[in-house]
């Protein structure tokens, strides 16, 4: 991020770069010293080159993915980003083979940044709903519901609540 460039600006440079496939320049954006946090939720070590093959087997998987920039919010250092995510899935991810599925689905990124170079990159996807869109995971199980005839009224029938009601054909007396 250069010193007159918005994070708003930074971010979707850095987004339009990774969106293109353009690998080597997105590297760029990082510092050599970067922490990858986001690694360690999927039991896999934090480094370069891991983080490297990470991001290369998403962007295969999903060739046409684009990010959404919902909100950004940030401080001096630091970036929170919401996205929603959209593509296809064309390429084998987590031991889902291609099914040309369209996914969308939120992700939450946080960078921290200093001197213009993300030196902290971490986010929390929706990754429960984006494998079952590609088929990898069961949709989850609805209770069964009871027949139509079986099912309780929501109205309450409590005799303690109702109230007589005047006859408007009565006579009066």
């Amino acid at each position: 991020m250069t010193t007159d460039e918005t994070p708003e600006r930074f971010i979707r440079r850095f987004l339009d770069t990774y969106e293109e496939h353009d690998l080597d320049r997105l590297w760029t954006f990082y510092s050599a010293d970067c922490r990858f946090p986001v690694l360690e939720r999927f039991n896999i070590e934090p480094s370069w080159e891991r983080y490297k093959i990470f991001m290369t087997n998403f962007i295969d998987a999903f060739p046409d993915v684009h990010h959404t920039i919902e909100k950004l919010v940030t401080d001096s250092d630091n970036i929170w980003a919401l996205y929603t995510m959209t593509g296809t899935h064309h390429g084998p991810l987590r031991g889902v083979q291609p099914t040309g599925k369209r996914v969308r689905y939120p992700i939450v990124a946080m960078y921290r940044v200093a001197d213009g170079l993300i030196t902290e990159a971490d986010f929390v996807s929706d990754d429960l709903s984006m494998m079952r869109q590609i088929g990898g995971l069961p949709e989850p199980a609805q209770p069964p519901q009871p027949p139509i005839a079986h099912r309780p009224s929501p109205i309450a029938h409590r005799p303690e609540e109702q109230r007589p009601v005047a006859d408007p054909l009565a006579k009066r007396q």
